[in-house]
């Protein structure tokens, strides 16, 4: 069976789909992480190389297309609860496709590498701290 087959898979597509396409919002931040955990449960549930990689291009995919789509805000609107949110969401589900994105597209890297430094400072601090 293809990946994309498995129903969870195919509905988490959709859901990505719609929440990439919705203005920001608090709700579609918290739902995108929703998203993208129900998915690693997927992988964790398969225990399939061929579904782990191909969640790992959906996750890629739509993060892409969030970032362009957070790149186009206003400046006024970019450090709002909502904007931190989702990037705050990405870092910590799709940290491995946002460092994959910043390599080929450079323009990620000066708009949200300041964001990453400080979201992963504070991860690492966290764990100290445990």
């Amino acid at each position: 069976m293809h990946p994309r087959d498995i129903p969870e898979i195919r509905e988490a597509i959709d859901e990505l789909e719609e929440l990439t396409s919705y203005p920001l919002s608090i709700e579609n931040a918290y739902d995108f992480g929703e998203v993208l955990a129900e998915l690693e449960d997927c992988v964790r549930a398969q225990k399939d190389e061929e579904v782990e990689k191909f969640v790992g291009n959906i996750k890629k995919t739509y993060t892409r297309q969030l970032l362009r789509n957070m790149m186009g805000l206003e400046s006024q609107d970019k450090m709002t609860d909502v904007y931190l949110m989702f990037l705050v969401t990405i870092f910590a589900r799709c940290e491995k496709e946002y460092k994959e994105l910043c390599n080929e597209i450079p323009e990620f890297i000066k708009e949200f590498t300041p964001h990453y430094q400080e979201w992963f400072k504070g991860k690492k601090e966290g764990e100290r701290k445990k």
